[in-house]
């Protein structure tokens, strides 16, 4: 997710794991002998799948997080779109709300890739989604 953090620390633990429950809601229906989904920790998820629409899924994933997300805000920060919290160096910052950003790895990157591979690749294709405009990168 994007600006979790900052969801976080405004809103405390126990709404943030509400956050993270909504997402897991939204990923479980997926799971099946074609497709793995994953807690890693925190607000990160992964999700294996050897399905041909993946990319469909997971744009219909972020749809149905952005759908529900208007429960988690106090009705200013909707309204702004954006809500104020100290970033890690500690200044106040205006934050977006949080997003939902997947990135994906086709099969033909990672099917001999290594383990320590995947990792990088996955680190580099979630820092691209959480950048691309509608949430969803695909590592080419």
């Amino acid at each position: 997710m994007s600006h979790f953090k900052p969801y976080n620390d405004v809103y405390g633990f126990f709404r943030g794991d509400e956050v993270i429950q909504l997402l897991a809601h939204l990923l479980l229906p997926h799971q099946s002998d074609q497709c793995f989904v994953g807690h890693i920790g925190g607000d990160d998820f992964v999700m294996i799948s050897m399905q041909d629409d993946t990319l469909l899924t997971c744009q219909s994933i972020i749809e149905q997080f952005e759908q529900h997300k208007i429960s988690f805000y106090q009705h200013t920060h909707w309204q702004a779109q954006s809500m104020s919290a100290h970033d890690r160096q500690g200044l106040p910052f205006q934050y977006p709300l949080v997003s939902l950003s997947i990135g994906v790895l086709p099969p033909q990157i990672t099917q001999h890739a290594t383990e320590y591979e995947i990792s990088t690749l996955s680190a580099q294709a979630k820092k691209l989604a959480k950048s691309a405009s509608n949430g969803l990168y695909l590592y080419e």
